[in-house]
């Protein structure tokens, strides 16, 4: 495996629960991994480009997507902006997204030659 094509950042564009389109970068954790400590920069897609939102660890996703009884899944970003939530089949998605990442990085990412 070359060093040179293990990226250093992973991009995923998903839709707010008001269809404003997400862009949500992965960066590598502080060990260099993608893991649940990557952070994650959340943007909003605008006619101007990539408008910065918020940013997390990519375990708030995660947890955000467990089902709890009586609790919907969903992320709620900005507070004074309801409709800018990712849903919980979204969630679903993402975490999908942030465990295959982990995943990769562990199985091929990390190979030696």
């Amino acid at each position: 495996m070359d060093p040179a094509n293990k990226p250093d950042q992973m991009a995923i564009d998903v839709p707010a629960m008001d269809g404003t389109l997400l862009h949500l970068t992965m960066n590598r954790d502080e060990a260099g991994h993608f893991s649940d400590d990557s952070p994650v920069a959340v943007e909003q897609h605008t006619p101007n480009g990539l408008r910065p939102l918020v940013g997390y660890r990519a375990n708030a996703f995660r947890h955000a997507a467990q089902w709890r009884p009586g609790k919907p899944s969903q992320l709620q970003l900005h507070d004074l902006e309801p409709g800018l939530t990712i849903e919980g089949h979204w969630l679903t998605t993402l975490s999908d997204w942030i465990l295959m990442a982990a995943e990769t990085d562990i199985d091929v990412w990390s190979r030696e030659g």
